[in-house]
């Protein structure tokens, strides 16, 4: 059976939390949404901000005063860490100065918003939905970002130490998917990629841009066969909690710092409920 939670639409969210850890899409799909993180709520103010700027630009042909971009920031941050129990170690004052600008920090928000002027925005947080053949499920999702010139690229906040490589961006289940939603959509993509915005407090704030060729018509192909069995996975399994795998304790991800679910699960001394 179907949850109600997966039956508007399967993501490449899901698909990441299969890839990394079944049992995290147990969670998600029968337990609900990780708790907030630090980590979590830098990203969706960031995103906010990019898009608040973006849409602009979109309408206008201009991008917005980077202290508008940096108040929208500022704003969902700091609403994000109202809604924190900690912030895991990580310093929300510096975080925050390094990301804006403020104080003696560089600021990764501005030199993101300046980098990417250089592309004319086609499509902004554009909203697709492609049916599965033989599956009552839709492949749903958000693009981020895409250029008039065919070039599509996702934005991401790295607080954490390491900086993607190349095998990263090539092997992105989320940026195949962005690109089936534009193939859906009727557009040619030209080149995928990540801005990668560095925001780590103890190193230099920055932005590195990598790009890789379009997906293949094969590679598209097996992202849809992806979420073909992910979705008859969980049809099949009718939510019991048993039949979901679980992820190797030595993964960097299965641990109470990076999973919102370990006080749950079992692994953690949890329980599934």
């Amino acid at each position: 059976m179907i949850p109600d939670t997966l039956r508007s639409g399967v993501r490449q969210s899901h698909a990441n939390l299969w890839h990394r850890c079944p049992t995290q899409l147990w969670f998600y799909l029968y337990s609900g949404p990780m708790k907030p993180s630090i980590y979590r709520i830098t990203g969706s103010a960031g995103h906010a901000a990019i898009e608040f700027d973006m849409i602009h630009r979109l309408e206008t042909g201009e991008s917005r005063k980077i202290s508008e971009v940096l108040d929208i920031f500022t704003s969902n941050y700091d609403a994000g860490l109202l809604t924190l129990d900690s912030t895991e170690g990580v310093d929300p004052k510096r975080l925050r100065d390094r990301i804006t600008g403020y104080g003696n920090e560089p600021g990764s928000l501005p030199l993101i918003i300046r980098q990417t002027a250089r592309l004319t925005p086609k499509l902004v947080e554009k909203p697709f939905s492609l049916d599965i053949e033989g599956i009552d499920v839709p492949i749903v999702g958000t693009i981020d970002f895409f250029a008039s010139d065919g070039t599509l690229r996702d934005f991401k906040f790295r607080i954490g130490a390491r900086t993607p490589t190349q095998n990263d961006i090539d092997r992105s289940f989320q940026l195949t998917t962005y690109q089936l939603g534009l193939v859906s959509l009727g557009e040619h993509v030209r080149t995928v990629g990540e801005f990668e915005i560095l925001a780590n407090p103890s190193k230099s704030a920055g932005v590195v841009e990598i790009s890789a060729p379009p997906r293949s018509d094969r590679e598209l192909e097996g992202a849809l066969d992806e979420f073909t069995s992910i979705v008859r996975f969980v049809d099949l399994a009718n939510g019991d909690p048993g039949l979901y795998p679980k992820t190797s304790p030595q993964n960097w991800w299965c641990g109470e710092k990076w999973c919102g679910w370990w006080n749950k699960c079992p692994r953690g001394g949890g329980k599934y409920e």
